[in-house]
């Protein structure tokens, strides 16, 4: 997804002095193997930008004025990507058109213009921006924010969130000194902070549709949507398959619109979600990568301490099953980013049956909540002594 870190400056430090009092955080994207795409310089600050992973784009453009536009995660603009994209997005937002019912993806744009700074991320808050308080510091990172925190004090309900769920459920952080950016707002940085509320376009759910009418919306709504990622993309993507109504839903789409994506299904040779993966990929007529996550080798000793500070860099001090598995979800990861340009997933259907482990037999209380979400230590399988 790439990365950026955002430093206000005095005007009289020279920049590399900046640079050489922030190389632990800059270091930080070193070691999530992001390398440095540009270190853009303006009178009030400097912004480093770092490439994706393993894919060289063009997210960013610069006017001959000094004006500029950057791009991090994934971000589309009147069906397209890159640097002709960004172009557009930054002339229509400089002559104050509206811009948001045609920009789509998960992203932070960062444009400077007329001497002024503003950011924004996607409405849904899914790309992550994290700041100081003081909104001196922003980034992508949310380790390399703290990095430049001299004190650190734990938010005591943020740090049960973050043991529980590996996320937070508002603004505030596991730190009480980093915030998340609000991803309702669009920022203005520089020179002043000030923001206002961000456009939001949803299709209006009459109560007088009927059910067709609205399922017939909605199914338009999804072949328009998969109709630009088809644009933007063609056929560089990869998709997850299982059993659940939401990949099935997606692998319907794809197919409708010509995208043909690298599918791939986790789970053991017995799991029902490869079953039922298999067996549709052999009724359409299309390879599915099948991984088997159990078969990965276990960790000896030796190499403990560099797979967890691996995943903990990578996943940027979270992640979905800790830092403490086998690493072979950060290899996958890897290993589909090598194959694809977007990344599709599902799981939506999947709530009570993956993440929380809940079957429809078994009474919920908080009881046996707390024994199917936290009742199964996997995880030590994975390591030998």
């Amino acid at each position: 997804m790439g990365g950026f870190l955002l430093l206000k400056r005095n005007q009289n430090v020279p920049v590399e002095e900046i640079e050489k009092q922030n190389q632990s955080s800059i270091e930080v994207f070193k070691k999530k193997g992001l390398k440095l795409r540009k270190r853009i310089e303006r009178e009030r600050f400097v912004v480093f930008v770092f490439h994706k992973y393993s894919l060289k784009t063009k997210d960013q453009f610069e006017f001959e004025n000094g004006d500029f536009i950057i791009s991090t995660g994934t971000s589309i603009y009147n069906g397209k990507t890159g640097a002709c994209a960004l172009k557009a997005l930054l002339e229509d937002f400089s002559n104050e058109r509206d811009f948001h019912a045609n920009l789509y993806g998960h992203y932070c744009i960062l444009i400077f213009h007329r001497g002024k700074l503003f950011i924004f991320t996607d409405y849904t808050g899914l790309y992550k921006v994290y700041c100081n308080k003081s909104k001196s510091v922003l980034s992508s990172s949310f380790l390399a924010v703290a990095k430049t925190l001299q004190k650190k004090n734990i938010s005591k309900q943020e740090f049960y969130e973050y043991v529980f769920h590996e996320a937070f459920y508002g603004d505030n952080t596991i730190f009480k000194e980093i915030k998340l950016l609000d991803s309702k707002s669009l920022w203005q940085i520089s020179p002043e902070i000030s923001k206002t509320p961000q456009k939001i376009f949803f299709n209006d759910f009459q109560n007088t549709k009927s059910f067709d009418e609205t399922v017939t919306m909605v199914s338009r709504n999804l072949i328009s949507y998969f109709k630009i990622l088809k644009s933007a993309f063609d056929n560089k993507v990869a998709s997850s398959l299982s059993g659940g109504y939401d990949t099935r839903l997606m692998l319907a789409l794809t197919r409708k619109v010509g995208i043909s994506p690298y599918f791939f299904v986790y789970g053991g040779r017995n799991s029902i979600d490869v079953k039922i993966a298999k067996a549709i990929a052999q009724g359409e007529k299309f390879e599915l990568d099948h991984i088997d996550k159990s078969k990965y080798p276990k960790v000896a000793r030796r190499d403990f301490y560099e797979m967890i500070e691996n995943n903990f860099f990578l996943f940027d001090g979270f992640g979905a099953v800790g830092i403490f598995d086998n690493g072979s979800d950060i290899d996958t990861r890897i290993d589909r980013v090598k194959k694809a340009h977007l990344h599709l997933n599902g799981g939506g259907g999947e709530i009570f049956r993956r993440t929380w482990r809940f079957s429809d037999k078994r009474k919920i209380n908080i009881e046996n909540f707390l024994k199917n979400k936290y009742g199964h230590i996997y995880m030590l399988n994975d390591f030998v002594d």
